[in-house]
């Protein structure tokens, strides 16, 4: 839900248990609702065939979510904004996204649609607003803490690195949880910390380009 009382979801209008309809719409204060996108079988157009059940919603009504491309069973992140459907990113060539976790994207007013996902060094935070993508923060990065220099990272390989979904505001800041351990040595466990990445705007520009760690 936004602000303005508008909730977004994931709903089922198939019969019975005929669950394979599905689509995302907009549920005003008022009563009223829109659909926002579809799949393929209620939509013969819709490139799609599979939205995430957890999503976000900005203050403008655009909508954040993992989806599936049914040609080549692709999943993407995408932001829907009115009659716009924007990419942030898909999974496999010639990016860097390997997997997209099955949690929920941010996304905030200006548009900046932040996700999990896995890249070539493990699980990471990405930022993206259609026509750039940025790692924020993953797997064996190093920060400052009150510890003193930590790294990003589990002591068993197939622990998740992150806990739960990124949150973003709308200066572009990122926030997330993250396993963390003294640099350099993973079997010592410090637990979960609270991740603070900045963002470092430019004031042409509403893309987060470049980011800092603390």
């Amino acid at each position: 839900m936004n602000n303005q009382r508008v909730i977004a979801g994931k709903v089922n209008v198939g019969v019975g248990s005929d669950y394979s309809k599905v689509e995302i719409r907009l549920f005003n204060a008022d009563g009223t609702n829109t659909r926002v996108v579809a799949d393929n079988l209620l939509d013969p157009e819709s490139p799609f065939d599979r939205f995430d059940n957890s999503l976000a919603i900005n203050d403008h009504n655009a909508v954040a979510v993992a989806v599936r491309i049914a040609q080549g069973s692709v999943r993407a992140v995408y932001r829907f904004d009115g009659d716009s459907a924007v990419e942030i990113a898909r999974v496999g060539a010639p990016g860097p996204i390997l997997e997209i976790d099955s949690f929920a994207p941010a996304i905030n007013n200006v548009g900046l649609v932040a996700f999990r996902a896995r890249d070539a060094q493990g699980q990471a935070v990405y930022v993206g607003d259609g026509k750039s993508l940025v790692r924020v923060i993953g797997n064996g990065d190093t920060i400052v803490t009150d510890l003193g220099e930590g790294q990003l990272g589990q002591n068993v390989g197939s622990s998740p690195v992150f806990g739960g979904a990124p949150g973003i505001n709308n200066n572009g800041d990122i926030v997330a949880v993250a396993g963390l351990h003294p640099a350099g040595n993973n079997q010592v466990e410090w637990g979960s910390g609270v991740i603070v990445v900045p963002a470092l705007i430019d004031d042409d520009t509403i893309f987060a380009s470049n980011f800092e760690s603390r």
